[in-house]
């Protein structure tokens, strides 16, 4: 069984958790302590990471996040761009 899904293939819904990891309660601020991050710049980290870790070869760095090469060249392109 995988989980959140019932043998018939139905989601169940099953609510995060109401306690921070220290036991305290929420303040409403969801995590007050972690600096805000978009989506570009969290992928841009992630190639950046995987480039690193493979010597800058674009093929196993693609393979690494699980994207084709093609992919990785355009986004490579999209974050020269900017």
């Amino acid at each position: 069984m995988i989980s959140g899904y019932e043998a018939g293939g139905a989601a169940t819904a099953r609510p995060a958790p109401l306690v921070a990891a220290g036991g305290a309660a929420p303040t409403g601020d969801p995590a007050p302590s972690l600096p805000v991050l978009d989506l570009a710049e969290l992928e841009r980290l992630a190639i950046g990471e995987a480039l690193r870790r493979t010597n800058d070869n674009q093929v196993r760095a693609a393979k690494l996040l699980g994207v084709s090469r093609h992919v990785l060249r355009r986004r490579l392109e999209r974050f020269e761009e900017r």
